[in-house]
């Protein structure tokens, strides 16, 4: 985005001087530094002159604004220059003074390295409310989700009173769920049935980390 004429000036006029000062470390070249102070005086000069309703003309503006584009191009690439230099280290003052903007952090969504604890925190007609923890963390009821977590797949398997425990293949994916606690429920078919439950975390990519162990509710009317 293009500076407005005063912003412009001011960033300039800070910039150029104090790259000067700094020549021997922030390494740009004598040619180049020699062309960018020159651009900058003949900027000054141009600026200088619109300033004045006495000296403000058509053909003074039109200067100026040529004047801005030869600068404006060598300042942004001293910036880029120096921002990618793999012979400069550039310092906070240097960033601040030379109105080079740093790069954002890119966010890591790094794949949960956890399963997810289920509780039994509550029943109603043919359901369950269940509450899902860090299970480092046993002690803690959780309001919200662990860091880095953005939501749980829930997976379920159904077996009958006095079944052997089910088998991984016996499980589906009943719901993926966005909070800590959550609600469970099932058809009138599953009434009396033992329900195991287990899960895994999500990162904000959907990526799942490992799976829980299994819990098993009957679920009552």
């Amino acid at each position: 985005m293009n500076l407005k004429l005063e912003e412009f000036n001011r960033q300039v006029n800070i910039a150029i001087p104090y790259l000067q000062a700094n020549i021997d470390r922030l390494i740009v070249g004598d040619e180049f530094l020699k062309k960018l102070v020159d651009a900058l005086d003949a900027w000054n000069k141009a600026y200088a002159i619109t300033q004045s309703p006495a000296t403000r003309t058509p053909l003074a503006v039109q200067d100026m604004h040529e004047k801005r584009e030869i600068l404006d191009k060598l300042y942004k690439e001293m910036q880029q220059s120096l921002k990618n230099s793999t012979l400069v280290t550039l310092t906070a003052d240097d960033y601040a003074q030379l109105f080079i903007n740093k790069d954002k952090s890119k966010s890591t969504n790094p794949v949960p390295t956890i399963g997810p604890k289920f509780d039994l925190v509550g029943r109603n007609v043919l359901g369950l409310k269940i509450q899902t923890s860090d299970p480092s963390l046993p002690n803690v009821n959780y309001s919200k989700l662990p860091d880095g977590v953005k939501s749980v797949n829930i997976f379920v398997a159904f077996v009958n009173a006095g079944a052997p425990e089910p088998a991984d293949s016996d499980y589906h994916l009943f719901k993926t769920e966005g909070r800590a606690t959550f609600d469970l429920t099932f058809d009138k078919e599953h009434l009396q049935q033992t329900v195991y439950i287990k899960g895994t975390f999500l990162n904000n990519k959907g990526q799942a980390g490992p799976m829980s162990l299994p819990i098993n509710v009957v679920i009552s009317d």
